[in-house]
């Protein structure tokens, strides 16, 4: 890369973006926000399903995970609001926590068998391997937006 370039380049990232990156990064955090009530709907869901005597969606207890789902909203609304050096530092907590039981647990499930054993059904599982994955892209995206963006 030529020097020129290099140079425009620094100037466009480091001086006129940096009020689009607040921007941007409040849209990823309302993204995020969907992946919440997306998760919060599945446990609701999950958990009315067993007081009407239906088998859960997951084998995840849905008052758990509804309340870890809580837990990450009030995280991403903190950085909505603009404590931007939480946000930063519970973020990768919250990713951690969300491949292991989110996303591990679940596809683990196809290694032990074809049968998805806890489940109501192959769409169950599916369903939560979605949301799961389009959360943790939203969060993955919302913490390195975070870590370019300076705070005041």
């Amino acid at each position: 890369m030529s020097s020129f370039a290099f140079r425009l380049k620094n100037i466009y990232w480091n001086d006129i973006n940096v009020k689009n990156r607040h921007t941007t990064l409040r849209h990823i955090q309302l993204l995020q926000l969907v992946w919440v009530g997306l998760g919060i709907g599945y446990n609701s869901y999950s958990f009315w399903l067993i007081n009407v005597g239906e088998p859960a969606l997951s084998p995840t207890a849905p008052l758990h995970g509804a309340l870890f789902m809580i837990v990450c909203g009030s995280i991403i609304v903190w950085g909505y609001l603009g404590e931007l050096s939480a946000y930063k530092l519970s973020l990768p907590i919250l990713i951690t926590l969300l491949l292991y039981s989110g996303l591990w647990l679940h596809l683990s499930v196809i290694a032990q068998n074809a049968e998805f054993t806890g489940y109501s059904s192959t769409y169950s599982w599916a369903a939560a391997v979605l949301i799961n994955s389009y959360g943790t892209v939203t969060l993955l995206t919302g913490l390195i937006i975070a870590w370019r963006t300076k705070t005041d």
